[in-house]
Parts: C-alpha cells; sequence; structure tokens
C-alpha cells in the first residue's frame, strides 16, 4: 500500500516503528513522515487485523517529535474512527484494502501540506 497525495502518485514516506505504551492490547501508533510538506488527499493501504483507525497529521515538525499521543497540540484530526472490520472477532475482512479519498479525510482544506501522520489503531 502506499500514501497517495493529490496527484495520484505515491510520495516518498518514512514508516516508522509502531508504538505500543503498555503491554498489548492497546492503542498503538505509527508516524509516516514525509521529507517536505505534501498535500494528502487520498490514504491508501491494506489492512492487517486493525478494527478502526483515527490519523491526524501535522504541519508541524516539533509536535511529530513529541511522542504524548494525548499532547493534540499541533495536530488536526483527519479521520476519525474509520471501521476497517466489519466484526472485530472475525477474520473475513481482516486484510481488504482500504482507500479515504477527499470525501472521508476532514479537518484539513485539502490545500494543507503536511509533514507527518500519525495513525492510532484500535
Amino acid at each position: 500500500g502506499g500514501w497517495v497525495p493529490s496527484s495520484g502518485t505515491q510520495v516518498p514516506h518514512t514508516v516508522l516503528e509502531q508504538v505500543c505504551p503498555t503491554k498489548r492490547p492497546c492503542i498503538a501508533t505509527q508516524d509516516v513522515t514525509f521529507p517536505q510538506p505534501t498535500k494528502v488527499s487520498r490514504i491508501a493501504f491494506r489492512n492487517h487485523y486493525t478494527a478502526s483507525i483515527t490519523i491526524r497529521a501535522t504541519q508541524d515538525r516539533e509536535a511529530l517529535r513529541r511522542k504524548d499521543t494525548d499532547n493534540l497540540e499541533g495536530w488536526v484530526t483527519i479521520l476519525k474512527r474509520a471501521r476497517l472490520m466489519d466484526d472485530p472477532h472475525s477474520e473475513d475482512t481482516s486484510q481488504y484494502w482500504h482507500s479515504f479519498g477527499p470525501d472521508d479525510l476532514t479537518g484539513g482544506s485539502g490545500e494543507d501540506a503536511f509533514v507527518g501522520l500519525r495513525i492510532f489503531f484500535y
């Protein structure tokens, strides 16, 4: 899967290690960083046993360095609790591909360029 910008092509990005503040089960987070500010109009990926996700975006590299996921300063939620599996207790839809576009992504104007995303896995 890839993170797809408004031009419809995959942009350079770095996916950092997933973080879980306690023993599993927990709400894990994973950051995606861009080398330069990037407009995000579509996000596409293959799921791997995650029931739902929230995605926050930032234009502030300092906010990206902070690992305190409760501190929302500098972050905007662009996708909130999007359901990825029909039933989290069944494997039937656990590895489907998902694509979220302009009708799904909120919080940014569509013209906003971000330096990073933080994904919350539920």
